[in-house]
C-alpha cells in the first residue's frame, strides 16, 4: 500500500469512530415590534430614492450661495515682485520691488455680484422648499400606506371574529 492509501483509510476511521455532531439550532429571533406610523415615516423619509435629488439640489444650491456671497467677503494674497534690471527697480503692475507683500481686498460696491448674491439666495430658497415637499409629499404617502395598511387589519379582524 502506498501512503495516499494508508492516510485515506486512517481518516476513514477516524470519522466513522468521531462521536456524532451535535446540531445546535439557533434560538428564535424576538418577535419583532409592531411598525409604529412614526416609525414608518422616518423609514420612508430615510430610504425613499426620490428624496436623493431633492437633497442634492439643496446642497447645490446652498454651495452656490455661499460661494455668491463671497464675492463680497475680504481677500488677502501674498505676492512677491523681485524685479530688478542692470540694477534698477523696475515698476511692475503698480508693485514696487519687494521679496514679499501682501495685498487684501474688499469689495465694498458691485452690482452685478450683488444681484448674483441675491439670486443664488433665491434658488436655495427655492430648493429648499422643493426638499421640504418632497419631503412632505413622502411622509403623506408612507402614512396613507400605513393607514391603509392598519384599516385592513382592523377589517379582517373584524371579519374573523364575525365568522367565528
Amino acid at each position: 500500500m502506498n501512503d495516499l492509501a494508508v492516510v485515506t483509510v486512517v481518516a476513514g476511521m477516524l470519522l466513522a469512530a468521531a462521536p456524532p455532531a451535535v446540531v445546535q439550532t439557533p434560538p428564535p429571533p424576538p418577535a419583532a415590534a409592531p411598525l409604529t406610523l412614526g416609525a414608518a415615516v422616518e423609514l420612508a423619509l430615510a430610504n425613499a430614492p426620490a428624496l436623493a435629488p431633492a437633497r442634492a439640489g439643496e446642497r447645490e444650491a446652498a454651495a452656490s450661495s455661499r460661494l455668491a456671497a463671497d464675492a463680497f467677503r475680504p481677500e488677502a494674497f501674498l505676492t512677491t515682485t523681485p524685479r530688478y534690471g542692470r540694477g534698477l527697480p523696475i515698476d511692475v503692475d503698480g508693485r514696487f520691488p519687494a521679496i514679499a507683500g501682501l495685498e487684501v481686498r474688499q469689495s465694498l460696491f458691485d452690482p452685478e455680484r450683488r444681484w448674483a448674491a441675491v439670486e443664488a439666495r433665491v434658488g436655495e430658497a427655492t430648493a429648499r422648499s422643493g426638499a421640504e415637499r418632497a419631503r412632505a409629499e413622502t411622509a403623506r404617502g408612507a402614512a396613507e400606506l400605513y393607514l391603509r395598511c392598519w384599516a385592513d387589519s382592523r377589517l379582517s379582524a373584524i371579519a374573523l371574529d364575525r365568522e367565528r
